[in-house]
């Protein structure tokens, strides 16, 4: 015979399972909120990363702004070359059986530059594109890196599919996916260097150029003793000396590069095992500019207005002209809205 509740008695017991749930769900709920605290907190906004912005021009640009990096850059800093994609190392969509001039973007100035830098310590050459994040999108880039533009020896590009897997970062737990020295960011390429940078510098603890070893101590075995006196944590340490150079067509992920990267200031369950106590980056962000090679050395196609064009209207509607939805990424790169008038109309005709 069921149990029957009057009124005087309340409501029944709840079942012990339905109990367990509910609390399960409950604790679920807290470290999610404890996680996303703990989030806001280490990738605060108002710790991002000051940025230089450098405009270049020309399709030997990329080749000569490399060979100067590397001729003078410290021999104990750690720099990054981050590299967009399409229209950056690509000169924009070439069939496989293109030559390398139309394969990618300065030719052979650029693939001599990049393979110069293959002899010298604390240089990395790093991938980072709009394409979604997704490991379809990684395996695409490594079949065009390796394959058609023929610049396989530049990048890292082994890693198993479950490191190629998506993941989430920063404030916003934006997505990414990687394989080695490439990543998929879609447009979220602030976030996408914040976690190049932190995994640079994890993976350079204990690293120690040449150079140092050699003219810092009077043996080996003085070296060796310093470097066990090491701190293991890169959370007991600051950061390596490390020089960001970000380079892309697109002005607006230029200039978003520029001013909002945000590195985190401590550890976060699930994303960041630990952050060192001090940052020493430097960040320098690259506009590479199509419109020389479009339209003086004619290198490579002219553009057409969309959300990506540099010079598309504020509406966002597909058309060049003033005012511009980018205009405040064109100043910091020294286009007035007179200039980047001047430029939208030879698009339009």
């Amino acid at each position: 015979m069921p149990l029957s509740v009057s009124p005087s008695s309340g409501a029944p017991p709840e079942p012990a399972w339905k109990r367990k749930l509910r609390e399960q769900e409950a604790a679920a709920k807290a470290v999610k909120e404890a996680a996303e605290n703990a989030a806001s907190t280490a990738f605060s906004v108002a710790a991002a990363l000051p940025g230089k912005c450098v405009h270049l021009s020309g399709a030997k640009a990329l080749g000569d702004t490399i060979a100067s990096i590397v001729a003078q850059r410290p021999p104990d800093e750690l720099t990054l070359l981050v590299f967009d994609f399409d229209k950056t190392l690509t000169n924009g969509y070439a069939s496989p059986d293109a030559t390398i001039e139309k394969r990618v973007r300065g030719a052979k100035h650029t693939t001599d530059a990049l393979r110069a830098t293959l002899s010298t310590w604390g240089v990395q050459r790093l991938v980072l594109t709009a394409r979604p994040p997704s490991r379809s999108t990684l395996e695409a880039i490594i079949v065009q890196l390796t394959g058609a533009m023929e610049l396989g020896d530049c990048f890292d590009t082994t890693a198993s599919p479950a490191e190629q897997e998506p993941l989430e970062y920063g404030a916003s737990r934006v997505k990414l996916a990687h394989s080695a020295s490439l990543y998929a960011s879609g447009y979220e390429k602030p976030t996408g260097v914040s976690h190049i940078v932190l995994g640079a510098c994890q993976a350079a603890l204990g690293a120690v150029p040449p150079a140092f070893e050699r003219t810092s101590f009077p043996t080996a075995a003085a070296f060796e003793e310093w470097r066990a006196s090491q701190p293991s944590s890169l959370a007991a340490r600051p950061s390596p000396k490390v020089a960001v150079h970000f380079f892309d067509d697109s002005v607006a992920n230029a200039h978003r590069v520029a001013t909002e990267v945000v590195l985190p200031s401590a550890a976060v369950p699930g994303m960041v095992a630990e952050a060192p106590s001090e940052w020493r980056v430097s960040l320098t962000s690259y506009w590479w500019d199509l419109h020389q090679e479009e339209f003086e050395e004619h290198s490579i196609a002219p553009g057409r207005p969309d959300s990506d064009f540099a010079y598309v209207h504020a509406s966002g509607e597909s058309k060049a002209g003033p005012p511009f939805l980018y205009q405040a990424a064109l100043s910091a790169y020294g286009l007035s809205e007179a200039d980047a008038s001047a430029r939208a109309q030879r698009y339009t005709k």
